[in-house]
């Protein structure tokens, strides 16, 4: 009944078929691995962010030459210094919960010797992307800053490049390395991401913790399961239907000899009956 599935055209139809499905097995568990990825990094931000502060010059390595280890980013750490506001960068084109805006970073000389970059907060684009929008009062004097350990490398050298926004360097990606060569000074590698500072700065908004959640990864894998099982269901249809196709084919071949027999017999009948 099924003798045809070993024909070349079936054999190459299911192999296709077996190659679809396994593709789509494997992207649903490079979907169900991203959303353990996702879960162990929030895992490591919920616990950082809960730990107390240490002083950065403990986790942040002092040179942008060298990277931030993996196991310190989101680590809340302290820094106390003085800000360099003539050495400011804005990151351009950065999203935030309420609109697309501008990233501050201010350097800031800290009293342990090394010069941290700081991200203080965001303001939201009031017009074109050559447009400054009004920058909020970076404190004097010395100020305490405590935030999180992120990590500055831009992967696209492009996206470093650095431009001016009404006289003020600007870039796309914060890069470490980039804004060191800018300084002509050492930095130390990464930014904070300043939750709060001491004293009495102007209003700003903090630049938020990113969304903690498994995002859209299992119903994805889902999906791709599902996908994967309907192809195979799909064949099996298909060659169902060519068994149930080709049978009733024979069949029909097959009652047509009977009928030519069982009119045999009558056409004899009649003969006899008009030789009597």
């Amino acid at each position: 009944m099924y003798r045809f599935l070993l024909s070349p055209k079936w054999i190459a139809g299911l192999l296709g078929f077996l190659l679809a499905a396994a593709t789509m097995v494997w992207l649903g568990n490079w979907q169900l691995d991203r959303m353990h990825q996702k879960r162990a990094a929030n895992a490591a931000i919920t616990a950082a962010v809960e730990a107390d502060p240490v002083p950065a010059g403990e986790v942040m390595p002092s040179n942008a030459s060298e990277a931030v280890p993996s196991d310190e980013q989101w680590r809340k750490v302290t820094v106390t210094g003085t800000y360099l506001p003539e050495q400011m960068v804005l990151v351009r084109q950065r999203s935030f919960p309420d609109g697309v805006g501008l990233e501050i970073v201010v350097p800031m000389a800290a009293d342990d010797g090394a010069t941290y970059l700081i991200s203080r907060g965001y303001v939201l684009s009031s017009g074109g992307a050559d447009e400054l929008p009004d920058l909020p009062q970076t404190p004097t004097g010395e100020v305490t800053v405590t935030g999180w350990v992120r990590p500055a490398v831009a992967v696209d050298s492009a996206a470093a490049e650095v431009s001016q926004i009404g006289g003020i360097d600007s870039v796309r990606r914060l890069d470490s390395q980039t804004v060191q060569d800018e300084m002509g000074q050492p930095i130390s590698s990464g930014y904070v991401q300043a939750t709060s500072e001491s004293g009495d700065p102007a209003a700003i908004e903090r630049v938020p913790l990113p969304e903690l959640d498994d995002g859209p990864h299992l119903s994805y894998a889902i999906q791709w399961f599902l996908f994967a099982a309907i192809t195979l269901i799909g064949f099996g249809y298909v060659a169902r239907r060519e068994a149930i196709d080709r049978l009733l084919a024979d069949d029909e071949g097959w009652d047509e000899t009977p009928t030519e027999v069982a009119e045999g017999p009558d056409l004899v009948s009649q003969g006899s009956a008009k030789g009597r």
